[in-house]
C-alpha cells in the first residue's frame, strides 16, 4: 500500500489533512514528508496501525488525542483526553495580551505574574509567559505563573507542559474553583480552603505589590440549552467540564467576576475568551461586576467576536 492509495481513500471522507498527519505521526515524520512522498510503500505493520487508528478518526475521535500533541501559538503542547484541545481562535487571546503589553513600557526587571484560570493544558498561561520572556525580555526570575483548574486530571497535563517548557521553577499549579485556590476571596463567595497556600503565598497573592498581574481565562462557555452547533466528536470525546457552563454558557464567568469583585487583587490586565454569539451578554456581565474596568472586544481570524481585554 502506497501513501497515495491511503490518501485517495481518505479523500472520500474529506479527511486528507487527518490522514497526512496520522501517517506522519506513524512514520515519525512531518506532514511535508508525507506530501512529498506519495509513492512511498508503507510497511504492513504501519498500515495495520493506521487502519486501527483510522477507525477512531472516522468516529470523529480527535487526532490530537492520538498523537498527544497540539500546536498552539507556534509551540507543540502535550494533550490527552483529560483536557480540551487548544483551538486556533484561542491564539488570538494570547496575541491580544501581547499587543496590550506592547503598549506599556516594560523594564526587563519588571516583576510579572501570569494567572491562568481554568488552565486545562496550560497552553495560554505558558504561552504568555514564554512570549513575555522572548519578546519583551522579562527575566525568568522576575516571572511567576499560576495555573488553576478545578480538574486535578487537567492539572496533571498542565504539569507535563510546564516541565516540557522549562517553567517548573517559576510555576505554581493549584487545584480549585476558579480564583479560590490562588488568592483570598471574601467568604461570602467561596469558603476559605485551608492548606492550599502557605502563609507567605497567601500574603504574596493579596498584598498590593508592584508586580504586574495578568489574568487570562478561557472558561467553558457553551450553554446546556443551545449546543446543537457543537460537533459530535467534541461532545463525545472532549471533557464536558471544559465545555459547558449553565443554560447560557456564562455561569463560570459570572462566578469568576463575582470573585474578582470581592477579591483584594487589582489586575493590570485581564483577557477572556467567549463564544461568537455572546458579546452583548458578556459586555453586560462586565458592566455589572467590573464597572471600573475599561475594556475592548476583539475578533478572531474568522471575523467573529471572540474575547475581551480589560
Amino acid at each position: 500500500m502506497k501513501i497515495s492509495d491511503i490518501l485517495t481513500l481518505a479523500k472520500k471522507q474529506n479527511k486528507i489533512l487527518e490522514a497526512e498527519l496520522l501517517l506522519g505521526f506513524l512514520l515519525n515524520q512531518n506532514r511535508v514528508f508525507v506530501f512529498a512522498n506519495h509513492g512511498l510503500e508503507i510497511d504492513e505493520n504501519i498500515y495495520k496501525k493506521f487502519q486501527k487508528l483510522w477507525l477512531k478518526i472516522s468516529d470523529n475521535y480527535p487526532l490530537a488525542y492520538i498523537t498527544k500533541l497540539k500546536e498552539f501559538y507556534g509551540r507543540e503542547f502535550y494533550v490527552d483526553e483529560r483536557v480540551l484541545i487548544p483551538r486556533p481562535e484561542t491564539e488570538c487571546l494570547v496575541e491580544e495580551v501581547m499587543k496590550a503589553m506592547g503598549c506599556q513600557l516594560l523594564a526587563v526587571s519588571q516583576k510579572v505574574k501570569v494567572i491562568d484560570i481554568g488552565a486545562g493544558s496550560g497552553c495560554i498561561g505558558i504561552s504568555v509567559a514564554l512570549e513575555l520572556m522572548e519578546k519583551f525580555g522579562i527575566k525568568k526570575e522576575n516571572l511567576k505563573v499560576i495555573l488553576s483548574d478545578i480538574s486535578r486530571e487537567a492539572l496533571e497535563v498542565a504539569k507535563i507542559n510546564v516541565d516540557k517548557f522549562g517553567l517548573k521553577d517559576i510555576t505554581k499549579i493549584r487545584e480549585g474553583d476558579l480564583l479560590s485556590p490562588v488568592m483570598t476571596v471574601c467568604s461570602s463567595v467561596i469558603p476559605a480552603e485551608a492548606g492550599i497556600l502557605d502563609p507567605y503565598e497567601r500574603k504574596d497573592s493579596c498584598e498590593n505589590r508592584n508586580d504586574m498581574k495578568i489574568l487570562v481565562a478561557n472558561l467553558p462557555y457553551i450553554g446546556s440549552k443551545k449546543y446543537n452547533f457543537v460537533q459530535n466528536g467534541v461532545k463525545k470525546h472532549e471533557p464536558g467540564l471544559a465545555l459547558f457552563s449553565g443554560d447560557d454558557g456564562l455561569d463560570s464567568y459570572r462566578k469568576l467576576f463575582e470573585q474578582i469583585k470581592c477579591s483584594k487583587i487589582k489586575f493590570n490586565l485581564m483577557a477572556y475568551e467567549f463564544g461568537d454569539s455572546q458579546k452583548e451578554a458578556f459586555e453586560a456581565l462586565i458592566k455589572v461586576n467590573l464597572s471600573e474596568c475599561q475594556f475592548s472586544f476583539y475578533k478572531d481570524l474568522a471575523g467573529l467576536w471572540r474575547g475581551v481585554i480589560a
